[in-house]
């Protein structure tokens, strides 16, 4: 049971990190500097998503 809650858990935040991947990416693409704002968020995104993930199995 511990498992199963544990892995559900992993499961949620990894479904709202993606979530909010995708949002955050769509919002700066719509100023004329899709250039200069996707260059940036796109480190820090694909940093986040697996950072999390990984700090949370090893909890």
């Amino acid at each position: 049971k511990t498992f199963r809650s544990k892995l559900n858990d992993t499961q949620t935040t990894t479904t709202i990190i993606g979530r909010k991947t995708v949002i955050i990416p769509t919002i700066p693409a719509i100023p004329s500097s899709s250039t200069h704002t996707k260059s940036t968020p796109t480190t820090p995104i694909e940093h986040s998503p697996p950072s999390d993930p990984i700090v949370l199995m090893r909890t």
